[in-house]
């Protein structure tokens, strides 16, 4: 390995332990997490640009998230924005219970995504999934011009498409918020949400077409029909407005086999 390399593997190489702490498949305690901030403070030494990353999802880890705001921003700053570091950092918040923020942080650089297939595909993901229905679509048509295959948001087969979703009369400002709460709900009950699923319920005896988040968890049968049954009660007394409880379905599903 060249010296010149070096640095670069050593940032990926951090990138997987970040990735894997977010994900709950790696285990570490305060100890290891101080350990990786002394080897991402010597990254820096050779690659300012990574070791500031690194380090910013090291804060976020912590349960420093102004820090980890603060160092993520700037490393964005520092070399220009990177569509890749940006999903990182969507990632990063996405997963310590930061939901409203994800979308701002792609808003601030979405100019980095242009003529980037791979990271418009995983944003328009990523947007749909936090309920940003309006910017998921733009990405969408994005998309189209760049002459690249547009798969639907929803991952189970034989449903509805998003692009069928009658969304006269809700807007990324109705939904957002709805599916915040509903994510956050299952991170402060301390549960992984490990996918996001997306369908349309469709139009039927007058009623307009319905959005359905299929919220998958780690947990076990049962556990995730407790969820479900705590986060209706939870929207209930957070009253949002009644036709966004006809528009806005969330079912919580186990990942695990478990019973």
């Amino acid at each position: 390995m060249s010296p010149s390399a070096a640095p670069e593997t050593i940032y990926g190489e951090m990138l997987l332990e970040v990735a894997g702490l977010y994900l709950g498949t790696r285990q570490i305690n305060e100890f290891g997490l101080r350990q990786l901030k002394v080897r991402a403070d010597r990254l820096c030494a050779v690659d300012a640009v990574a070791g500031t990353e690194i380090k910013g999802h090291i804060a976020l880890l912590s349960g420093d998230s102004d820090t980890g705001r603060q160092l993520l921003d700037r490393a964005l700053s520092m070399a220009g924005a990177s569509a890749e570091a940006t999903l990182r950092y969507m990632q990063g918040l996405q997963q310590r219970g930061f939901s409203s923020e994800v979308a701002d942080v792609f808003f601030r650089n979405a100019h980095a995504f242009a003529g980037n297939v791979t990271a418009t595909r995983e944003a328009r993901q990523m947007l749909a999934s936090h309920g940003f229905l309006d910017a998921a679509n733009d990405l969408r048509t994005e998309l189209t011009k760049m002459n690249a295959p547009v798969p639907e948001v929803s991952y189970a087969p034989g449903e509805h498409l998003l692009a069928y979703f009658d969304g006269d009369g809700v807007a990324d400002s109705d939904t957002a918020p709805v599916v915040a709460f509903a994510r956050n709900f299952l991170y402060q009950q301390g549960v992984l949400l490990h996918r996001v699923g997306i369908s349309v319920v469709p139009a039927s005896d007058g009623m307009p077409s319905a959005l359905l988040y299929e919220l998958r968890v780690e947990a076990s049968m049962d556990r995730a029909a407790e969820l479900e049954w705590d986060l209706y009660g939870e929207l209930e007394a957070q009253r949002f407005p009644f036709e966004l409880n006809r528009r806005i379905l969330f079912s919580v599903t186990a990942h695990s086999t478990e019973s």
